[in-house]
């Protein structure tokens, strides 16, 4: 960390006072933020830093450069500048981005909003050159600091541009101070004062006005001005020369400027500008010179556009739009000595421990192998400090034929890559390292890496091969490599089906992650084998351990801070799920909806994926088909999803539901057109494949081909305990039976479902499923008051109870529109109704055959409430339904 960085620029002592600035910003103290936004050159951190000195106020300085886009670079700064002022601000803080859980920038921020309540004076966070920042997460940051800071706390933007926060609202709120182009530039008056009294340069007023006119008060290029102007004799006729278009005025007067230079100082200028910030030591090296801290105080002394980065004077910039024109230069007149002087700066901080910066240079200076091996020996301290987007534009600057060079490093670009979801790179990195490297140990930590690669695309035969590679090489010690092949075994043998398996694999990488470095990878693994809890029908049993998990990020986090909202976020959309499937709709769509929302924060796809996924079946459950629909549909315009097998398949088969239930039959074709084998390997797809087949035709009324398939996969549940969707299974061959009134079937199936569900309490999976569950019920209930055997005295009577109660409730509160509780099939087979034809007549219309006439016949009364055709026909009309 350079603190050079948050040190705030003195002003000379030749500028004037800008009384009317200073006026502007005390009158804006009250204010949250304040945006000083034009060009470069018109003295925007000039006219603060002046008014910051004139009221002693307390402040940090944050001057920002291109790499600052980092938001973990840029969290670091500015927390560690408050501690400069306040010691014992954002402590906990820094110690949460310390932690390798990935915290979004809100959690962090969150902590550091805590500490400043503790301050009491008015207190300004200065961002200066905000201007090179790009990153939209951090634009977010300050946006969300704007919203939750205490009202003393201010936040100051120096740019060149308008940032992407909302201004408007601000203004709305007028909650901003803005200084704009108009106040800043010098008029007349301004320039006189400035040259006679602080430059000492005799000005006629109409010499000023002229200046004003061509400059039109650009303060740099009046300053270039001034420059321009020692030794002249006739000023006017000078100012009467100038060109009046910017452009044209900045390349006039550096040539003026550099010309008046000697050789020594013009090649100084040059050279030095590779730099971005410089003391008289690297300038030194880079030059192999010994008066470096000479010539730099001349240029101070004589306003060479050189700006002082810390209170002692030894660490400078030039200014932006200089330093860029003697970038142009330098590339004109002495391109030969380029590499050469990024050599020399690499060297000069290699030797004192800044391997980012020695790197950036290496690689300016061509020199691929130092530069390699600088990255090599940092990227360790850029992943353990969150710094991915430093890793990943560094990792582009390589070939993979380099990388692949040093094995550690090459691992580490892989798993930034795969996380990122740049999936293709990362395979290609990594396949190009299996194939040169032959050390076991290695090759054990290669084969982790593709048999993630292998995990999400479903290659399961590839999977088995490579696991026991890995396992087979990989050090016991090695605890992190340990655990992401145990993690991969877990999600293949999910995909086989193979439930007590995959849970067996995913308690191993827990237990084995159960110390408090590798809390993210217990979480990950816990997170994952609560998932194979609730599909073995354990419900409660997944409740309670995503619950137990997200207590424990809680805790952990208010006691060590370390909060991990990533994990945070499928914990939330989990735990808000099973809320809502025990019919507490409103807290588990807000659970539901915060973990959708902490996903959306954080760059990894899969956790987004996942969450958003969560989010639609949570719509869904909570009846709320619409915005089911919305959320699901996200997940085609996210590209990770495209190699996420499993959330793939139960995105398709939730979409199943949803277009059944609202009548979107075109978009229900696509998914049916998948060529599924009906083996081992693609178990888990094969059985929600069936399953909604077996919605869908239970839906087209060929209820004897729905029996068949739903007995098929009830036979491969039973076989390997998958008791949670067995219970979906058995509700739909209970509604199956009913709608060909075999009773006696109906009720035992459903009764078969009851057991497994009522010890946790689930109530929409039985609602969501219509009127036919219903009236099953109040015969189950009957017949346990009236008959007595081993099945009936097992089931909770008040569970029933309160399933019929639910099931009366949503007949009298907003209930779903008719048109999609109604199946396409079902309106078309009411409007022949209500035209009076008969069963056959229908049949004949709609190419069907009569039962399944009759089928759809009995759905309409049953979702109407109708005791016969012509009330169905009355009551479809009362709804709009028929016009």
């Amino acid at each position: 960390m350079l603190k050079t960085k948050l040190n705030k620029p003195n002003p000379t002592s030749k500028l004037i006072l800008r009384k009317e600035l200073i006026d502007i910003l005390e009158n804006g103290k009250e204010k949250k933020l304040t945006l000083i936004s034009a060009p470069a050159g018109y003295g925007k951190s000039t006219a603060l830093s002046q008014w910051i000195d004139n009221g002693k106020l307390p402040y940090v300085w944050y001057s920002l450069d291109k790499s600052d886009n980092d938001i973990t670079n840029f969290l670091q700064y500015t927390i560690t500048g408050i501690q400069s002022v306040y010691n014992n601000i954002g402590t906990e803080a820094l110690k949460l981005m310390e932690s390798n859980g990935n915290p979004t920038f809100e959690t962090i921020a969150s902590h550091l909003i805590n500490d400043l309540y503790e301050i009491q004076e008015h207190f300004y966070i200065i961002f200066d050159d905000y201007h090179l920042i790009e990153n939209q997460q951090i634009n977010q940051l300050i946006s969300f600091l704007l919203h939750k800071l205490p009202d003393n706390i201010h936040i100051v933007l120096i740019t060149r541009s308008d940032p992407s926060i909302p201004l408007a609202r601000l203004r709305s709120q007028q909650l901003v101070t803005d200084i704009r182009l108009s106040d800043l530039c010098f008029n007349a008056n301004n320039i006189y004062d400035f040259f006679k009294k602080s430059l000492n340069i005799s000005l006629t007023i109409e010499d000023a006005k002229n200046l004003e006119s061509k400059t039109e008060g650009w303060i740099a290029g009046l300053q270039l001005t001034a420059l321009s102007l020692q030794g002249k004799e006739d000023i006017s006729e000078f100012v009467q020369k100038l060109k009046g278009d910017n452009r044209y005025i900045v390349d006039y007067l550096i040539e003026e400027v550099l010309q008046q230079q000697s050789q020594e100082l013009r090649e100084f200028l040059l050279c030095t500008s590779v730099l971005s910030q410089f003391n008289a030591s690297l300038c030194n090296h880079v030059l192999n010179i010994n008066n470096g801290q000479e010539i730099i105080e001349l240029f101070e002394r004589n306003n060479m556009f050189i700006i002082p980065l810390d209170n002692e004077r030894n660490w400078f910039r030039y200014h932006h739009l200089f330093a860029s024109l003697l970038q142009h230069r330098l590339k004109v007149q002495l391109k030969d000595r380029i590499p050469e002087l990024h050599a020399n700066a690499s060297q000069w901080f290699e030797n004192n421990d800044q391997l980012v910066f020695a790197l950036e240079h290496a690689i300016a200076a061509g020199n691929k192998i130092k530069a390699l091996n600088h990255f090599a020996n940092v990227i360790d301290h850029l992943w353990k400090t969150s710094q991915y987007q430093t890793i990943l534009q560094f990792g582009g600057m390589f070939t993979h034929e380099e990388l692949i060079k040093n094995v550690n490093l090459c691992l580490n670009y892989f798993w930034i890559l795969f996380q990122s979801g740049y999936i293709e790179q990362a395979a290609s990195l990594i396949y190009l390292l299996q194939n040169h490297t032959t050390n076991k140990a290695e090759l054990a930590m290669v084969h982790v890496c593709i048999n993630n690669l292998k995990v999400l695309t479903g290659d399961i035969e590839s999977v088995f091969t490579y696991s026991e590679l890995e396992l087979q090489h990989i050090k016991e010690d090695v605890d992190y490599w340990n655990i992401l092949a145990f993690l991969s075994l877990g999600e293949i043998h999910r995909l086989r089906f193979e439930l007590t398996t995959s849970y067996h694999s995913f308690d191993q990488a827990a237990k084995r992650a159960a110390v408090p470095q590798l809390i993210y990878f217990e979480m990950v693994n816990r997170i994952r084998s609560s998932f194979v809890l609730w599909t073995l029908g354990d419900f409660l049993g997944g409740y309670i351990e995503s619950q137990d998990l997200l207590d424990k990020l809680n805790a952990s986090g208010a006691n060590n801070s370390f909060s991990i909202d990533l994990l945070s976020s499928i914990l939330y959309c989990k735990v808000g799920n099973f809320l809502i499937h025990t019919n507490q709709i409103e807290e588990g769509l807000q659970k539901s909806i915060r973990g959708y929302d902490l996903s959306k924060k954080s760059t990894n796809q899969l956790f987004i994926t996942s969450c958003t996924y969560l989010l639609a079946e949570a719509y869904y459950l909570a009846g709320e088909y619409n915005k089911a629909i919305n959320v699901v549909e996200e997940l085609d315009a996210i590209p990770y999803k495209q190699v996420a097998k499993y959330l793939s398949e139960l995105a398709d088969s939730l979409k199943c539901k949803l277009y059944l239930l609202t009548n979107k039959q075109d978009k229900l074709k696509p998914l049916f057109e998948k060529d599924i084998k009906a083996d081992k390997n693609h178990a888990f797809e094969y059985i929600l494949f069936s399953i909604s087949r077996a919605r869908y035709q239970i839906e087209q009324g060929k209820i004897k081909d729905a029996l068949d398939m739903l007995q098929e996969v009830a036979e491969e549940l039973k076989a390997e305990k998958g008791y949670g969707l067995l219970a979906e299974v058995e509700i739909l061959q209970a509604k199956a039976h009913s709608l060909i009134h075999i009773e006696d079937e109906a009720i035992d199936y459903l009764l078969q479902a009851i057991l497994k569900t009522q010890s946790a309490g689930l109530i929409r999976i039985y609602i969501l499923e219509g009127a036919e569950i219903e009236i099953n019920l109040k015969k189950i209930k009957q017949l346990i008051s009236t008959k007595a055997n081993t099945q009936f005295n097992k089931v909770d009577v008040e569970y029933i109870n309160k399933l019929l109660r639910v099931f009366e409730k949503e007949k009298t509160v907003s209930p779903i529109i008719l048109e999609d509780s109604l199946s396409s099939r079902e309106l078309d087979t009411l409007k022949l109704i209500a035209e009076n034809l008969t069963n056959q007549e229908i049949a004949d219309a709609l190419y069907i055959s009569i039962t399944t006439v009759k089928t759809h016949v009995r759905n309409i009364l049953l979702k109407l409430e109708a005791k016969n055709r012509n009330e169905a026909v009355s009551i479809a009309k009362e709804k709009g339904l028929l016009h």
